[in-house]
């Protein structure tokens, strides 16, 4: 029994050194995907937030950030628009005065429609980056617990993230932000213990490439 243990978990150890990741990422079954052993240290404070709660919260406050910002986009333009025509009725009139822009006469109506877009689309993005914030001066009960899991997730990714590999794949998740749940985690850790695995195993191999052989 012990025989066949050892002996199974060596073909798949040298299946998984074998493959090559730094010009192509590891072909892994998700469902099929176990972790080695890792000395990582978990957090030593509590957490009340479950990974899947902590998962869900963060993709609705991405989702409602996003829908807010659309919304926040629409009213900032209409604004816009209607501020310069109560500022600058002039330039909505019959024959508007041309702007003059480094020697050049530009169309009020375009200049006031680009505007318009422009500060719709920074009043959108200034709410989506500062909605997490928001929310959680309406939903404070739940801001700690978030915040120490977000950073305990950090540190598991940062500590497993393999930062030596010589070529990264467009489909490589490098930052782990592709990660929805648990089985993602798992692949996402066992991807880079293989990458890992493969650069220390191209390191013995380079060493012993400069290894000089002396004849006798």
């Amino acid at each position: 029994m012990f025989l066949s243990r050892l002996c199974c978990r060596t073909s798949q150890t040298s299946f998984f050194l074998n493959t090559r990741c730094f010009s192509n990422p590891p072909v892994l079954q998700r469902d099929q995907v176990k972790l080695t052993n890792t000395s990582y240290a978990p957090s030593k404070h509590a957490i009340s937030l479950p990974f899947t709660k902590y998962i869900e919260l963060k993709k609705s406050i991405k989702l409602y950030g996003r829908l807010t910002g659309a919304g926040t986009y629409a009213v900032g333009y209409i604004l816009f628009q209607v501020m310069c025509g109560y500022l600058r009725p002039e330039y909505f009139s019959e024959n508007p005065p041309p702007i003059m822009l480094f020697e050049q006469q530009l169309d009020p109506q375009f200049v006031m429609f680009v505007s318009a877009i422009l500060f719709g689309g920074t009043c959108a993005l200034s709410i989506i980056f500062a909605f997490p914030s928001l929310y959680f001066i309406v939903r404070s009960k739940n801001k700690v617990n978030y915040r120490k899991r977000e950073k305990d997730l950090k540190r598991r990714l940062n500590h497993h993230r393999c930062t030596e590999a010589i070529e990264v794949d467009f489909r490589d998740d490098y930052y782990g932000e592709k990660i929805e749940d648990l089985t993602d985690y798992r692949f996402w850790v066992r991807t880079q213990q293989i990458k890992w695995q493969n650069y220390r195993q191209s390191i013995k191999q380079s060493a012993k490439k400069d290894i000089p052989v002396t004849s006798e």
